[in-house]
């Protein structure tokens, strides 16, 4: 059995399918991705976590090579699309599923909705993250076809997209990112701290949003790190919208006469999370993937970042409590944090995930 995977809006699709992928291999199914957003196919190519994933897991892929989503691009992507339509009409035609994000938030997410329909294709909807549903900022975009099937984590969830989104067809499958044995293969396959005198620090960038009080915000979490221990590793991963030489050219810029010992990183925020002994997350949804991994963390969202995304409360402060507001919080909190292993959080039972009901899919095919 096949399995087409189409990858449309954010890299942020990759890290809530690849769990997934483990499962299909392991049952046979084999796995056929096409990008067609040219972003995420770039930010997948830069990564080495990503290629290493799709290659244990016999995943093939097809790029379709689209130009930037401007419309004086319009043209060329038509002609693009004209160049690649057999291609894509081979692949839906030859495989059972199809997978593809749930917003319809995006051209190609429709365009692929009408497709599997006129072909009468069973269609599997995932979240464009690992991100789950939150009462602060759900998904707002109603199901376009009934009939699709989406997968989803929890009972909230499951309200929320019966009730307001017309998605009456679902399976509620957990997180994937709680599954067992995607734990051990990134544990065996990407674990890789070694030496423990050392404390590691991975601080995970999001969008920055009022240039000036970014800066001020990661030079003082920078300078509260360096204050509680000297023996640090610091390494720092920006966001994918973000360019690493500006960012470089703004820091010497915004204070020339301070160096702190820190390091640029391109290891996935899975990665990250797993080797360090704290993560530290600036206004990113990111939180979520150490927490379902339970490696510790501290979570901080602005107020630029909450007044632009309209958020009541940040995306996982509702399952744990190390989520914070004010900076000067945060700054206690790393002051009086003591490297441990967070304690088991009984509250992800509630997105545990059933991998009975994900195989319970492919049955009927």
């Amino acid at each position: 059995m096949q399995v087409l995977w189409i990858i449309s809006t954010h890299t942020g699709e990759i890290d809530y399918i690849l769990p997934l992928l483990q499962h299909l291999k392991k049952k046979k199914i084999q796995i056929k991705v096409i990008f067609f957003n040219l972003k995420v196919f770039k930010n997948f190519n830069k990564s080495n976590f990503y290629k290493k994933c799709f290659h244990e897991f016999d995943v093939k892929y097809i790029n379709i090579n689209f130009f930037q989503t401007k419309l004086i691009y319009l043209v060329f992507n038509l002609f693009i699309l004209a160049w690649y339509l057999p291609l894509i009409l081979y692949n839906i035609i030859k495989c059972k599923f199809i997978f593809f994000e749930k917003s319809f938030s995006t051209k190609s997410s429709k365009f692929f909705s009408i497709l599997c329909n006129f072909f009468k294709k069973e269609v599997l909807l995932y979240p464009h993250s690992v991100q789950v549903y939150n009462h602060s900022k759900p998904q707002d975009f109603r199901n376009l076809f009934e009939f699709h099937t989406v997968l989803l984590s929890h009972n909230l969830e499951k309200n929320h997209y019966t009730k307001n989104l017309n998605f009456f067809n679902y399976i509620l499958i957990g997180h994937p990112y709680l599954s067992l044995e995607w734990k051990n293969f990134i544990n065996k396959n990407f674990c890789k701290k070694i030496d423990n005198k050392k404390k590691i620090i991975s601080i995970i960038l999001g969008k920055i949003y009022g240039k000036k009080n970014f800066y001020i915000e990661l030079f003082r979490v920078l300078s509260v790190l360096k204050k509680k221990e000297k023996n640090l590793e610091i390494f720092v991963k920006i966001h994918p919208s973000m360019n690493l030489m500006k960012i470089k050219q703004e820091l010497k810029r915004f204070d020339n006469n301070v160096e702190y010992d820190f390091a640029f990183t391109n290891d996935h925020i899975t990665e990250c999370a797993i080797n360090s002994d704290l993560t530290i997350i600036v206004n990113n949804s990111a939180a979520w993937v150490p927490a379902l991994l339970e490696r510790p963390y501290l979570d901080y969202c602005s107020k630029e970042y909450k007044k632009k995304l309209k958020l009541i409360r940040t995306p996982v402060n509702s399952i744990d409590n190390n989520s914070y507001y004010k900076m000067k919080e945060l700054e206690n909190k790393i002051l009086k944090f003591n490297f441990e292993a967070p304690k088991k959080n009984s509250s992800l039972i509630q997105y545990k995930f059933k991998k009975n009901s994900f195989y319970s899919i492919f049955k009927k095919g």
